[in-house]
């Protein structure tokens, strides 16, 4: 769902292209990784649920990302607040899957 976003025409204006291109991989691994992190977490019981319900989250939470650049007609200034937020999040989203793999 995000990778669209970093993919645009200004994204590649307001971020370096390697940077771009290595967060963009990243991002998608780290999507990956959590889902798998979700379903061991929810066992076999519920899984299909959870699945779609961290993949509506993920479509939302880009949903809104591209409202916002829209709004502020994607502006650098407004990119750099972007990049920060999901910077923030990834983290949030890596510190949530190594507690998880703690408790196995």
């Amino acid at each position: 769902p995000g990778l669209r976003l970093f993919s645009t025409e200004g994204s590649a204006a307001a971020w370096d292209e390697t940077l771009l291109d290595k967060f963009c991989t990243a991002l998608s691994q780290q999507l990956t990784d959590l889902q798998a992190c979700l379903m061991q977490e929810a066992g076999l019981e519920g899984t299909p649920l959870l699945k779609e319900d961290s993949i509506l989250a993920v479509r939302k939470y880009f949903h809104r990302i591209t409202v916002y650049l829209q709004e502020k007609k994607y502006s650098p200034c407004a990119w750099e607040i972007v990049r920060a937020e999901v910077m923030r999040s990834f983290s949030s989203s890596t510190n949530l899957q190594e507690r998880l793999r703690r408790k196995e």
